[in-house]
């Protein structure tokens, strides 16, 4: 049962990440119709899984990517420290990422 709260928590950060990310690319499309929308994703992977899925399939592409990828950090980090310095580690650095991508997203939305 905890591993499936762990699991859900990591899913709602990936998730809400990729869906900032999908609106950054849209806004940024929007103000910027002359640009390639997806180069303001600065992650090459996700870029690439963009350009060659589309949007849509390309974020639900790389969000299970990134939810493989996380799960993999997370049993590393509790191999080498325990489990809640693991989990706060991980959050911590996925908040940071949020709130990046919403800064920009309000930046390319002119609301500052």
């Amino acid at each position: 049962m905890k591993l499936l709260i762990i699991i859900l928590i990591f899913f709602v950060l990936v998730g809400l990440d990729k869906v900032v990310t999908a609106a950054n690319v849209i806004q940024f499309g929007k103000h910027n119709p002359e640009a390639n929308r997806y180069d303001v994703e600065k992650n090459m992977a996700a870029k690439w899984f963009f350009e060659k899925l589309g949007l849509f399939w390309g974020s639900l592409i790389y969000l299970v990517i990134s939810l493989i990828t996380i799960m993999i950090a997370f049993f590393l980090f509790k191999w080498i420290f325990s489990e809640s310095i693991a989990l706060y580690s991980l959050g911590l650095v996925y908040s940071f990422v949020i709130f990046n991508n919403l800064y920009w997203l309000l930046k390319f939305s002119k609301v500052i």
